[in-house]
């Protein structure tokens, strides 16, 4: 994403659940839209979200490739 795309903070603390889910959406981050609306996170709570809270927020579009010794098993079955 370019830095030009990105909001600055004065304008997310304006932000309501809609616009949050919004953003959120143009990003083509469906899960974090999901959540921002069943929840009623506005631009603020979003801000101000805890470590805790930020790992319990879905991840953005990191792949899960599984761990290198299973990946190893799978496509190299006599290297163990």
């Amino acid at each position: 994403m370019a830095l030009s795309n990105v909001p600055y903070r004065q304008q997310v603390m304006a932000w309501g659940p809609d616009e949050l889910a919004d953003y959120f959406k143009q990003l083509n981050y469906k899960d974090c839209e999901k959540v921002v609306k069943k929840h009623h996170i506005n631009g603020p709570r979003f801000l101000h979200l805890s470590e805790n809270d930020i790992q319990k927020f879905p991840k953005l579009r990191v792949p899960f490739w599984g761990s290198p010794v299973s990946v190893k098993k799978k496509q190299f079955p006599s290297f163990e």
